[in-house]
């Protein structure tokens, strides 16, 4: 988490130094902003009372009292060296559903040099980041995590931590839910643009229509989203043109079951990690809840982390 503090804090103890990093800035009053890791000090936290048991022995440490909250980021581990990519092209509907509800500018998509296989997919606002990254290669196999989700909160202006995530996000999801077509709309926008402009080119880069389908499949989410494209591009049958193409390549689709229950065990393992919350008892989040789905995701391990940037 980041926290900010007025004042010069004391230098942390060698026990505790690796928790916390901090920066002084001038003006009409000195503020230390702090950038807190509380898993460095006993090793990963899974539930809410731990890390504020850990906050609790940090702040202490260095004589910090009255503060308040920048930022504070959520991860979810899996440990499962096949996990990132198989559930890659999910997440990154996840993700472009929030980035299509809120009209997203700062988006991206990283891959290897040489190979390009996906490394990250990320989105950024002043108010949140969401990030998909392959924490494997991040951490050249030296963190037990192999795939990472985040979801981090920035400009807290003195939101709760319980609140934001127990509620805040939960809105974000469910809001976004309701674009759950509109996120096929965006894609075939772009993919009827780059189809009709590499149909002209030459070099070629793609030889027909199929090839083209081939190499663009991880921006095909839905059997709509598809067909509506084929449509777009002049296909006279374009349900027949998806059932053969399906048939004999196969591609990976989602319909809004799926994703629903994506968002309901990112919902379920959050609530976990927070326990015997009085925030998940209150009328406002009721509703908000889901069903605990047992579907791919699973096996997804929740663990309060503060990689943050210094907040200024």
């Amino acid at each position: 988490m980041n926290i900010k503090t007025k004042g010069i804090i004391k230098d942390a103890t060698p026990e505790i130094k690796s928790c916390i990093r901090s920066i002084v800035t001038g003006g009409h009053e000195m503020v230390t902003s702090c950038i807190i890791n509380a898993n460095n000090l006993m090793g990963d936290i899974f539930t809410y009372d731990e890390f504020l048991t850990a906050l609790s022995t940090i702040l202490a440490d260095v004589e910090i009292e009255k503060y308040w909250i920048t930022r504070v980021d959520m991860r979810f581990d899996s440990y499962d060296r096949e996990y990132y990519l198989r559930n890659a092209k999910l997440n990154r509907f996840l993700i472009s559903m929030i980035a299509v509800t809120y009209n997203v500018k700062n988006r991206y998509r990283t891959v290897d040099l040489f190979s390009e296989q996906q490394l990250s997919v990320a989105i950024k606002t002043d108010e949140f980041e969401i990030e998909n990254y392959d924490k494997e290669r991040e951490s050249a196999g030296c963190d037990r995590a192999k795939s990472r989700f985040e979801l981090r909160s920035k400009r807290m202006r003195g939101k709760d931590i319980e609140q934001e995530f127990l509620v805040g996000w939960p809105r974000r999801w469910e809001k976004s839910l309701k674009n759950f077509s509109k996120v096929g709309e965006r894609y075939n926008e772009e993919l009827v643009r780059i189809y009709r402009e590499g149909s002209t080119v030459f070099p070629k880069k793609f030889s027909n229509l199929t090839d083209f389908l081939l190499q663009y499949q991880n921006c095909i989410f839905t059997k709509e989203q598809m067909i509506d494209f084929l449509e777009m591009v002049g296909v006279k049958n374009p349900k027949i043109k998806y059932q053969n193409h399906k048939q004999r390549y196969g591609i990976e689709l989602f319909n809004i079951d799926d994703v629903s229950a994506a968002i309901a065990e990112i919902n379920r393992a959050t609530r976990q990690y927070f326990g015997k919350s009085k925030v998940i008892q209150t009328e406002r989040y009721k509703g908000m809840q889901g069903p605990c789905n047992k579907g791919e995701n699973a096996n997804l391990k929740m663990v309060q982390t503060h990689n943050m940037d210094v907040a200024a």
